[in-house]
């Protein structure tokens, strides 16, 4: 079925980059990194969208209980406070990012030696998910078993951002919708090589939402079970799930439940339905939003002197002003309410 070309997300953009040959690891993951190679998915910089264990096994959380705000942003500070190093592995095992130390040696804690250290491991522990803990493709919006999208004005303290190569904890506004901050792991070839809170302008557009610090968009989600302002007290009377909203490859982006988008493979429009695409003459339901396909989406840019996807940001070089590729055309980059897909100054 065509849409807007429905991706089901990176859930095969897991890798494991070991040092050397470990006896039994190729042949455990031979067929697997073969593969990877093939796709030129191995050279991932992000360790977040390693594998989830050490047999490979897919994380089960659905059973997971109920947790308050207050407390998913508690147990992300505690990493803070102990400067917990950055590790693809749990505490005292062999780390495979090549980035890293061979072995993950850090702060002992019973509570979280388990758990790997990196941004989806961070996360995990956050929300109270089993030890390992899940990676990117294993959180909305590719995987919606523990966690659903949610739109970027409605992010509250305890909610998360994610990407296909790294995810990141909200902790509060500090200007609604406009300034905020976060909590990560960013990695072992950063300055900061542990977990750490950083506060950054945004850019808001439905779901997406660009964080300045990062330099790219994450999709803002939610975990399933999260409920309540503190001390572990759930709400009687939750809100209810909304409907999943649906990937646009169109588009590169997830739109609402019953948003319209025109597909360029056809020239059709589909709706979705509940996490799904369907035709949109077959669906009673009104459009919530409307999105016509405008053709060719690229701008070719005279500064960079290269075709630039849309919603890239450049600043050009005649004038040093902002300007925004918007379905093809460059527009003045305040004109555009779409956050920018990549920014790109002088």
């Amino acid at each position: 079925m065509s849409d807007a070309k429905v991706s089901s997300g990176p859930n095969d953009h897991r890798e494991l980059v070991p040092r050397g040959n470990p006896q039994g690891l190729w042949a455990k993951f031979g067929v697997i990194a073969v593969s990877a190679m093939a796709l030129g998915l191995v050279g991932l910089s992000a360790g977040c969208s390693s594998a989830p264990g050490d047999d490979g096994s897919e994380s089960t959380d659905s059973d997971s209980a109920a947790l308050s705000r207050a407390d998913a942003v508690e147990r992300a500070d505690e990493w803070v406070r102990a400067k917990l190093k950055y590790c693809q592995s749990a505490n005292h095992a062999r780390d495979y990012d090549s980035a890293c130390s061979e072995y993950c040696e850090r702060t002992d804690n019973s509570a979280w030696n388990a758990y790997r250290s990196d941004c989806s491991g961070l996360v995990s522990w956050a929300w109270g998910l089993h030890a390992p803990g899940r990676v990117t493709s294993e959180f909305a919006p590719y995987n919606t078993a523990v966690s659903h999208t949610v739109p970027g004005e409605a992010l509250q303290p305890g909610d998360a951002l994610n990407s296909s190569d790294h995810i990141i904890l909200f902790k509060q506004w500090v200007s609604p919708h406009h300034s905020a901050v976060f909590i990560e792991e960013p990695g072992c070839s950063s300055s900061e090589p542990y977990a750490h809170e950083f506060t950054s302008d945004v850019s808001i557009s439905g779901d997406s939402v660009y964080i300045t610090y990062e330099g790219k968009s994450f999709i803002s989600i939610r975990y399933n079970n999260i409920s309540g302002e503190g001390g572990g007290s759930t709400d009687p009377n939750p809100p209810s799930k909304p409907p999943p909203g649906c990937h646009s490859d169109t588009l590169g982006k997830t739109v609402s439940n019953d948003a319209c988008v025109q597909s360029e493979s056809n020239d059709d429009w589909y709706q979705c339905d509940g996490g799904n695409w369907v035709n949109r003459a077959s669906d009673p339901q009104a459009c919530t939003a409307v999105y016509p396909y405008n053709g060719a989406r690229e701008c070719y840019s005279d500064t960079l002197h290269k075709e630039m996807p849309d919603n890239a940001c450049v600043q050009s070089e005649t004038n040093r002003l902002w300007y925004q590729c918007a379905g093809g055309a460059w527009v003045d980059r305040w004109t555009d309410p779409e956050a920018c897909d990549g920014t790109h100054p002088l």
